[in-house]
């Protein structure tokens, strides 16, 4: 657990023998984001990419790598490519909604949490960041504007 080094040696020793094992490169990326290298992991993500341009989750895993390096403005550009490309998952919705959220966006977080709740009300991820974190703040916040004035 937590050897993202050593796996990445080992990966990198895999790519010599399959350099399109997309796989590997996609895993080899995870390693790297890990480490904090982020222009290794960018590398490794954009080669899975040239391969499989249509697979929304890499685009999902480049946003990660944005947002770890705190480029939120990338990421949001890329979880939407993955919302766009996969219509009928609704992960990207909820990720780009948590990063609307963290980042002080409240409406757009809402917006993107009630689009992910409505397309898939059996999602886990979406109704719980709804009822535990959007709804909580929206009442923590109209009870302090109502305080305050």
């Amino acid at each position: 657990e937590g050897h993202f080094d050593k796996a990445a040696l080992f990966l990198e020793e895999c790519l010599k023998k399959s350099p399109l094992f997309i796989p590997f490169r996609h895993n080899l990326s995870v390693c790297y984001y890990h480490l904090r290298n982020f222009p290794r992991a960018h590398m490794n993500i954009d080669k899975a990419l040239q391969q499989v341009p249509q697979y929304y989750f890499f685009y999902i895993q480049k946003g990660i790598i944005y947002e770890l390096s705190f480029q939120y403005d990338k990421a949001l550009l890329y979880y939407k490519k993955a919302a766009r490309l996969n219509k009928i998952d609704t992960e990207p919705l909820v990720i780009i909604g948590d990063l609307y959220f963290l980042s002080g966006r409240h409406s757009m977080a809402e917006k993107y949490y009630t689009i992910a709740v409505n397309k898939e009300p059996d999602n886990p991820n979406a109704s719980w960041n709804v009822e535990n974190i959007f709804l909580p703040w929206k009442n923590i916040s109209q009870l302090y504007d109502h305080e305050k004035n």
